[in-house]
């Protein structure tokens, strides 16, 4: 009897690991069932290396919360960047009506000034005309003053201001009715006609040579001499008059000047 525990208790010390992992798969379902106390040992006994089931899903449940409020917090965090971009558009694009505007106001502005300069450009053209015009008038006029008074008071002439209306309107064609003027120099049976104007120009060359011809016509008399003084003709005016025989007399610029 000894001899056999001996035996059999060798024999158990000589089960190999796999086959006592063997034994104990199998009988361990059945022992535990028969045996309470040993349920309650290995439960004990494999606390410390295995979590409790109530553990677990309170850890699965607080992982879960967690996870759920960081969605509710990223959910938040997006609506609010959302909200923040839309806000942000909202302003620029206010931004860019404002600009808009201000440009379309400045554009006015700019506009409303540039006629108004155009506007006074016009004005002063008009007006430097107009002060020109009356300045040439009075030039001339105060020039035929100063001619007739210098003539007659120091030579032997005579000099008058001839104007008559061309009724036919053989100067003016088919304008009857304009009046015809001319300055006449007098001196022994010489007959000079004179045109004084501040500026000539192939035109008041024309006009002249048909005045002259109208006065010839009209009185019956014959002119010696025709005579242009202006301090400003046209080139192509100059060419006229030496072509039509005219004598002219008018500013002649000093060598520096033309430099």
């Amino acid at each position: 009897m000894g001899m056999s525990q001996k035996n059999l208790k060798r024999k158990r010390v000589s089960l190999s690991r796999a086959e006592l992992k063997k034994v104990i798969v199998e009988k361990l379902p059945s022992l535990l069932k028969k045996e309470p106390e040993l349920k309650e040992y290995l439960a004990v006994f494999f606390k410390d290396h295995f979590a409790d089931k109530r553990e677990t899903q309170d850890e699965i449940k607080n992982l879960l919360e967690e996870l759920k409020a960081l969605r509710l917090e990223s959910e938040k965090k997006w609506e609010e960047s959302r909200r923040r971009w839309e806000e942000l558009r909202e302003e620029l694009k206010a931004l860019r009506l404002e600009s808009e505007k201000k440009w379309e106001e400045h554009s006015r502005a700019i506009r409303f000034l540039f006629e108004e300069v155009k506007d006074l450009r016009k004005r002063y053209d008009i007006g430097i005309g107009a002060l020109g015009a009356r300045w040439g008038i009075k030039s001339e006029d105060s020039f035929r003053r100063a001619l007739k008074g210098l003539l007659e008071e120091n030579f032997p002439v005579k000099v008058e201001r001839y104007v008559t209306k061309d009724l036919d309107g053989e100067v003016f064609e088919g304008y009857p009715g304009q009046l015809i003027e001319l300055d006449l120099i007098i001196r022994d049976g010489e007959l000079i006609v004179a045109e004084l104007k501040s500026s000539i120009s192939v035109a008041d060359v024309w006009l002249f040579e048909r005045k002259v011809r109208f006065f010839e016509k009209k009185e019956g008399k014959r002119v010696t001499k025709r005579v242009i003084i202006s301090p400003m003709i046209d080139p192509r005016a100059e060419a006229l008059i030496i072509e039509l025989g005219i004598t002219a007399y008018t500013y002649v610029p000093e060598p520096e000047e033309g430099l």
